[in-house]
């Protein structure tokens, strides 16, 4: 027995010996999911055409596992062009037979068998920017073994600059298998279901986007809906392009899109769900959270470099912020919090379980449903879809949750409507009464502030008045002064005969007399436009003498700010057109314009070194126009385009009432169908044009 058992044993050591050293890969049946070529290969880099031949001794070739993803091969990357080989042992059933090969790979390749060119995928050359990866997706390499021992050749190049991924999505440098003719679709194959999962799935996040979008759109102080819609959308966009990564040969356009899937899916999705929570419960954002957004965004780039750091650290980082989040929210007594809590919790808990069974701790078992679909993907599709659509169940009873308080709370303002409408009832009949007392108030203040500037510009006037009625009154007394002597000399001469010299006496006395009427009747002139001018208006119109009427106006002004500032000086004149016509106005009110923009004049030039004051008349377009222009200090825009505004004023408190040129306004424009407008320009002057229509 014991003689049996050393037997048994060294056999199988010099058996397991001679399978080593001998390299060869045997195949004695085909069982129904075909056999993977994936040991017995040697690699050697460079180039040479006998490589591919059966005699060719490659004994001092390196050992190596062509299936493993290229960042685990830094070797094949050294040159342009190198070759795997494999000794393959074909049983005498096999031969003959109709087989194929099926080949999955993230490279350039040639395949060989005993020397003869098979196939080719993709483009390998010495050249690397001719290079060109192909991934022979479902596309089966048929041929026939003719006899037992064969050699299997590869001719690759690996193309330069691909961002090759060593753990997201792992892109395996070249495998192949064999099979019949009816299973060789087994190894690789993309399930004919793929595309319509992935289709669902763009279909639903598509449809979660503009809901909540919508959602936002409405109610836009809820902003977790919009970063929420962000979310899901990136998701769609993530399903879209890995869609087209599954059905693309191209490796070089799986690299990049892989990429971009990674920053969409889960790097910017989870961002953006861990803000939605923020938002949603109101959380403040503090230094971590800022920091977590920093790292998340720096892990797009340390991704290609650090799957650990780039991906699986800021994915957990994130995940779990969300539940503590969620769960402080639940602590808090937040509506359904725990659905967040929940949804979170149970995303990392597939997550995790995925990444333990596709990095091979966990075994991958098929779960039956379907070829090749087993519990690796079944876990993938539901973590992927998992979050979104819990926390769309989260917000629709949120939102279903709203919608009912708002109801009660209706129907809590339906019965306060009721209660209020006979208070409201009530008061409106005291608010009216109350509305009617004010507006008298109102009207009758309005009243009193427009008389108020009536009476202004009649002391104004008084002022002016009381210096040009004294110069008359002056000449009257000085001439009925020299009358009365001689009137006494000329009774002289009459006493002594001499006629001559009383007749010379008598002219003279009745130039004086001529002159004493004269001013007599400047004087009454004067109390006659100050009485026109202190009654109320009649509203009649009369024809006027503009001229006269602007210049009576220029000279009472300037003389009545001389009286309450003896300090005050400027010049003044006029520049009036000779041949204007007598217009049909209301001379009381077209005056208190005048006097009004005049007296404006005479203040802005109060600072000015050389003040000038000009009133200007002229006829044009069958209206007369008044212009009063002063060179003082000007107005800005802002205060030109108040100026008409009633009880607007740029004078101290207590110097004006703001009425003057509303007052002026309301005369030329609704008093006598003219318009008043303003040019000024700050630090050179202002110019006032009237225009009224000859009628």
């Amino acid at each position: 027995m014991k003689k049996l058992t050393l037997t048994l044993f060294l056999t199988l050591i010099c058996s397991v010996g001679f399978a080593q050293k001998s390299n060869i890969f045997r195949i004695d049946s085909l069982p129904t999911k075909g056999v993977l070529l994936d040991k017995g290969w040697k690699f050697h880099e460079g180039d040479n055409p006998d490589f591919a031949k059966a005699d060719y001794d490659d004994s001092d070739w390196e050992s190596i596992d062509p299936a493993r993803t290229i960042h685990h091969l830094p070797q094949i990357r050294k040159e342009n062009i190198g070759w795997f080989r494999l000794k393959i042992h074909i049983d005498s059933s096999l031969l003959n037979k109709s087989l194929g090969f099926i080949i999955y790979q993230s490279i350039a390749s040639e395949i060989y068998l005993d020397g003869k060119l098979l196939k080719q995928f993709g483009v390998v050359s010495s050249n690397k920017e001719e290079i060109k990866a192909i991934l022979p997706l479902n596309d089966p390499l048929g041929f026939q073994f003719g006899k037992p021992d064969q050699v299997l050749a590869v001719r690759f190049s690996v193309q330069p600059d691909l961002a090759y991924f060593t753990n997201s999505i792992p892109l395996t440098t070249f495998r192949i298998g064999i099979n019949d003719v009816l299973g060789i679709g087994q190894f690789n194959r993309i399930e004919p279901d793929l595309p319509i999962l992935h289709g669902v799935y763009i279909g639903i996040f598509i449809v979660l986007t503009i809901i909540h979008f919508g959602f936002f759109l409405f109610y836009k102080k809820q902003k977790s809906n919009l970063f929420f819609s962000l979310a899901t959308f990136l998701a769609a966009l993530a399903n879209i392009m890995h869609m087209e990564f599954n059905m693309s040969h191209d490796v070089s356009f799986k690299s990049h899109v892989s990429i971009i899937t990674h920053i969409f899916y889960p790097i910017l999705f989870n961002l953006f769900l861990l803000i939605a929570v923020y938002l949603l419960f109101s959380k403040l954002r503090k230094t971590y959270f800022w920091l977590l957004v920093a790292y998340s965004i720096a892990s797009i780039f340390i991704y290609q470099r650090d799957w650990l750091f780039g991906t699986l650290v800021p994915f957990l980082l994130v995940t779990i912020e969300a539940i503590r989040v969620g769960y402080q929210a639940y602590h808090q007594k937040f509506h359904d919090a725990g659905i967040i809590v929940f949804g979170f919790s149970s995303y990392l808990v597939f997550f995790i379980l995925f990444k333990l069974i596709s990095n091979g701790v966990i075994a991958n078992e098929d779960i039956g449903l379907g070829d090749n679909f087993q519990l690796e993907a079944l876990l993938y599709h539901i973590y992927v879809n998992w979050l979104p659509l819990v926390l769309s169940i989260y917000f629709f009873r949120n939102f279903a949750f709203t919608s009912g308080i708002l109801e009660k709370k209706l129907v809590e303002v339906q019965q306060l409507s009721e209660e209020n409408h006979q208070i409201l009832a009530n008061q409106n009949e005291t608010l009216e009464r109350q509305v009617g007392e004010r507006t008298a108030e109102l009207r009758a203040s309005q009243v009193q502030l427009i008389q108020k500037e009536k009476l202004a510009s009649l002391g104004e006037l008084t002022a002016g008045i009381a210096h040009e009625i004294q110069n008359p009154l002056n000449f009257v007394n000085n001439f009925s002064e020299v009358s009365t002597e001689l009137v006494a000399e000329m009774k002289e001469e009459l006493a002594v005969g001499n006629q001559q010299s009383a007749n010379e006496i008598a002219d003279d006395l009745k130039q004086n007399l001529e002159k004493i009427t004269l001013h007599g009747k400047r004087a009454s002139s004067i109390v006659k436009g100050m009485l026109e001018h202190s009654k109320a208006s009649s509203g009649e119109k009369e024809l006027t003498d503009i001229n006269a009427l602007a210049d009576e106006y220029l000279r009472l002004a300037y003389h009545g700010l001389r009286a309450k500032d003896k300090d005050f000086n400027s010049d003044f004149k006029t520049d009036f057109d000779p041949n204007l016509p007598k217009i049909a106005v209301i001379p009381q009110d077209i005056g208190r314009v005048l006097l009004n923009l005049i007296n404006n004049a005479f203040w802005a030039v109060k600072n000015v070194d050389k003040p000038m004051v000009v009133v200007k008349t002229e006829q044009s377009d069958n209206q007369i126009i008044i212009k009063v222009i002063d060179n003082g200090s000007g107005m800005t825009d802002e205060v030109k385009a108040k100026i008409f505004q009633p009880f607007f004023t740029t004078k101290p408190t207590g110097q004006g009432t703001g009425l003057g040129l509303s007052l002026a306004y309301d005369i030329v424009t609704k008093g006598h169908g003219g318009t008043i407008e303003c040019e000024s320009v700050e630090g050179v002057g202002t110019e006032f044009v009237v225009k009224i229509p000859i009628v």
